[in-house]
């Protein structure tokens, strides 16, 4: 049976990584060690935490080629993987060595991907959470939601993992999301320098970088989350460890509006 999605490569959908990060050739990448099932279950949890999924999570985790990968996401034997690609460098990304998580939430809960959505439309959610991920470099190559698990085993052997609620500082949308509290909206978003979600970096929120009304840190996810005290136009942006602003964005309040963000730095 085809598994639905509602949201699929995040490079197909232009957002999320490229599958070779700035600055590196696919030379450089193919020479890389691979990282091990560990450090992607803990990728995969930042996309969960991100996704607005703040407990316990079950992950099932297996090793393949991306397009194998991908293949089983939506449903398909690792058989029907298409490798074919007039680019000799996207050839070689879809050959690339991947992991594939499945995570679910065992009491409960959805997840909700902060991407982009249309005025008036409700984003995409789902009760299984799959995220594709670039062995060597770590780079989260794509995501899909659906409401049933994809068949990870197909790939073959699979690893299984608990992985704890988040702690308490943690940004959580009910935390917030208060309309009485918060007539001019919230901004909820992460931080990330190359790719990698980021702790501790400072992010600021104000009607210009010099003068911010709003700083706060972000959460071992590199996630944050403003109330916003007034309505009109904002900038928001991650202060970078040793100076300098990075990742901004602008925005314009209205009432209870929730606005999704990812700086990039």
């Amino acid at each position: 049976m085809r598994i639905r999605t509602t949201l699929t490569v995040a490079v197909a959908l232009g957002f999320g990584a490229t599958p070779i990060a700035a600055g590196q050739t696919a030379s450089d990448v193919a020479g890389s060690a691979e990282v091990d099932p560990a450090a992607a279950a803990n990728i995969a949890t930042n996309e969960a935490r991100l996704a607005h999924q703040q407990g316990e999570l079950s992950l099932t985790i297996a090793h393949s080629t991306f397009a194998q990968a991908r293949a089983v996401t939506e449903g398909e034997p690792p058989s029907a993987a298409q490798e074919a690609s007039a680019s000799p460098q996207i050839r070689e990304w879809w050959r690339s060595p991947s992991y594939m998580v499945v995570m679910q939430a065992p009491h409960g809960g959805v997840f909700t991907p902060i991407v982009p959505v249309p005025r008036g439309h409700q984003g995409p959610s789902g009760s299984v959470m799959t995220v594709i991920i670039e062995a060597r470099s770590g780079v989260v190559d794509g995501r899909s939601l659906s409401t049933a698990p994809p068949p990870v085993a197909l790939l073959g052997p699979v690893l299984s993992q608990t992985v704890a609620a988040a702690s308490a500082g943690s940004v959580t949308v009910a935390s917030i999301r208060s309309p009485r509290a918060n007539p001019y909206g919230i901004v909820l978003g992460q931080v990330r320098n190359r790719h990698r979600a980021v702790r501790r970096w400072h992010v600021v929120l104000g009607r210009s970088l010099r003068h911010p009304a709003q700083t706060l840190t972000t959460t071992q996810e590199g996630t944050f989350g403003f109330k916003l005290r007034s309505g009109g136009r904002f900038v928001v942006a991650a202060r970078k460890p040793h100076g300098g602003f990075c990742g901004e964005q602008h925005i314009v309040a209205s009432k209870e509006k929730t606005f999704s963000l990812v700086l990039e730095c």
